[in-house]
Order: structure tokens, then sequence, then C-alpha cells
């Protein structure tokens, strides 16, 4: 009886701590509290049908198995955010895309070419289509941005994805690499091209056969699956020491220049295969909250938070780029496309606020309309 009324007070106990911890709000990181900032002015109907999208695909198993990604968005369909099957991998689709006779444009990147801050139709890929077709430049794209990528991933998917083409008519015109925050920012965290940490310490487990520790991580990311408790006070507890982020902090100029030279070397690697397919290659620096002029309120507490290190390292990469880059005509610099604005548009060191991607989506159908215009395509040289 002693033993039974034992068990009865710790279940009871259990489940009042439960229902404590679901009672109390999860507190957003300070990112998130800026992002709401940034997407205030967003008309209500359009926030609310977002936000129930956004909570839904992040409820479900967002994530999947991608041949040429290593992984990728699943496949999901809601009223403001979809992604369709695509050969071995997913793509965002571009709502304003136009069938049949049209150019397919291919757009590549990390989290902020996926643009999942945003509806479809906000999303930079979507609103370059738009803005080429109100130019009657007949457009059709897929978004394969997929969040942590950097260009050697996408080096990978793009010529993956072109081994599983058999219809020419499948061949983009254009294919867009809209890059620089990953292969800024993580080769000091990460390492040289490499996949964001905790997934490479996975991927070492299981090749390692490390099973012991992959079981132990896989029964608690389950049981924080059905309880507030354990994801909140117990999970981070029971994470194997193998498997917990271990960031290099490698800011060094040897590794500045090695994250330069690799960035360099994948546009080799894509302009080479391009001109092999006819396909117009545009790479893109992307705008960071280290390169905008002036800051807003909420850039510059953005700003603020970073490491000091890491803001220099992102700069000192930015320099060289520019420097390297520069001369050729398939290189376009948008790192000061949001200069010279009244609003804040960055919540962290490069994701946007939904008025940003106007900007930059305009800055890139202006460069595609004036590489038609030039026949910049036949200049495109190799490094």
């Amino acid at each position: 009886l002693k033993v039974s009324l034992t068990f009865i007070t710790i279940i009871i106990t259990i489940v009042f701590l439960e229902f404590l911890v679901r009672q109390q709000p999860i507190p957003l990181k300070a990112r998130f509290e800026r992002q709401k900032v940034l997407f205030q002015n967003l008309p209500l109907s359009e926030k609310a049908s977002f936000e129930e999208d956004f909570e839904k695909i992040n409820s479900d198993k967002r994530w999947s198995f991608n041949t040429w990604g290593f992984y990728g968005n699943s496949p999901i369909k809601t009223k403001s955010i979809n992604f369709i099957p695509y050969k071995s991998v997913t793509a965002r689709i571009c709502p304003d895309s136009v069938d049949g006779n049209s150019s397919r444009i291919w757009f590549f990147g990390g989290s902020t070419m996926e643009d999942i801050d945003v509806s479809d139709q906000r999303s930079i890929a979507n609103q370059t289509i738009n803005f080429l077709n109100e130019k009657s430049f007949n457009s059709y794209g897929l978004n394969f941005g997929t969040a942590s990528h950097n260009s050697s991933v996408e080096t990978t998917k793009f010529i993956g994805l072109l081994r599983e083409v058999t219809n020419i008519e499948e061949i983009p015109a254009y294919v867009i690499f809209y890059d620089g925050f990953n292969e800024a920012v993580q080769p000091p965290l990460f390492g040289v091209s490499n996949l964001q940490i905790d997934l490479q310490a996975k991927f070492t487990a299981l090749v390692g056969q490390n099973y012991k520790d992959l079981g132990l991580y896989s029964l608690s990311k389950q049981a924080s699956e059905y309880s507030e408790l354990f994801k909140r006070y117990i999970l981070p507890l029971t994470i194997p020491n193998s498997l917990k982020p271990n960031f290099k902090g490698d800011f060094s100029e040897e590794n500045l220049f090695k994250s330069v030279s690799c960035y360099i070397n994948n546009i080799k690697f894509i302009t080479a295969i391009c001109k092999e397919f006819d396909i117009k290659p545009i790479f893109i620096l992307q705008p960071l909250v280290t390169t905008k002029k002036p800051l807003g309120e909420i850039d510059r507490q953005s700003l603020t938070e970073q490491n000091p290190k890491l803001v220099k390292f992102v700069r000192d990469f930015y320099k060289i780029v520019r420097l390297k880059a520069s001369i050729y005509p398939n290189f376009i610099d948008l790192s000061s496309v949001l200069d010279g604005n009244n609003r804040s548009d960055f919540r962290d060191f490069g994701h946007t606020g939904p008025y940003a991607q106007k900007d930059i989506a305009f800055a890139i159908s202006d460069f595609i309309l004036s590489m038609e215009d030039n026949d910049l395509s036949s200049d495109l040289q190799f490094w």
C-alpha cells in the first residue's frame, strides 16, 4: 500500500508540474520579438492566415530526407505556404508563375531565399517572378532555398537536379544563387562548407555506429513530443555530449581566405556547368545587417547582439568577395540594396522583414532584364 501511495503521489506530482508548465507561455527569443515588430503593419487577415499556416508546418514533421541536399522541407499544402515534390527534392512554389511559353528560373539559397517567414506571395523568389511578368518577361519559378544550406550544398543540389532532368523544357533559362549569409557566418562556427554543427554531429554518430548516443537522443526527443515539462527542462540535460553543438570559433585569417576561396570555387563549378547546359547563372551577394546604412532601431538591436569577432569576419569576407567577384558580369552585389530607407529590415544577422523582400526582388528582376537586353550570358567568364 505504501509503495502504491508513493507511486500515485509521484504520478500526480508529474501531472501537476506538466499542467503548470503548459500554462506558461514559451518565451520568444529576442529575434522573434523583433520579427513581430517588423511584421506588425501587414494586413490583419494576411497575418492571421500566415501565422496559422506557419504554426502548422512547424508542428508537423517539417523536414524530410533529400537525395541532393541531405534534407529539405517536407511537401505541404496550406493557404500561404506550399512546398511541392520536384525530382528528388522539394521546392517552394512561386504562385505568380506563368505556365506554358515562359522562362524557367530556379532559385537557390539558404533560409533567406526559402523565406519561410513570409507567405508564398511575398517571398523574394515569387516577387522576382511577378516583377518579370509585369515587364512581359513571362517566367516560371521554383524556389529550392533551404534553411542552413550554403553554396557548397546548393552546388550539389543544382548538379543533382540537372542529372534528373529528362525533358529539355525543364532545364531552366536562369539559375539564381542568393548567398552571403551562410557562406560568411557558418565557416567560423561550423567549418568551411560544412553543414550546421548539430547535423554534422548526428551524421558522424550514425556513420560511426554510435548507436548508444543516438538511441538516447531518439528516446529523449520522442518523450519531448508528449511532455512540455520534459522538452523544456529535461531534454537539454539528456542530449549526449557527442551530439551537442561544439562551435569551432575559428576567426583566423586562414579560415577567412579558405571561406572566400570555397565560395569562389563554387561559382566556378556552377558557371562551367551552366555553359554546358546553356543556362544563365546569377550569383547574388545578399544584404546583411552588417552591410546596411543607415540602420533602423530594430537593425541596431540585431547588430548589437552579434559576436564582434563574427561581425568583423563577415565584413572582411564581403570585402574580399566584392574585390574578387565584381568584375564578372554574372555577379551582382546587392549588399547595399536596402541602404537609404528609413525602416528597420533585419530581425537578426540576415533575415529580413516583409518589405525588404520587395526591394531585393525588384533588383534581381532588373538585373535579369538587363542580361536579356545586353546578352551578358555570352560574356560569362571562368575563374
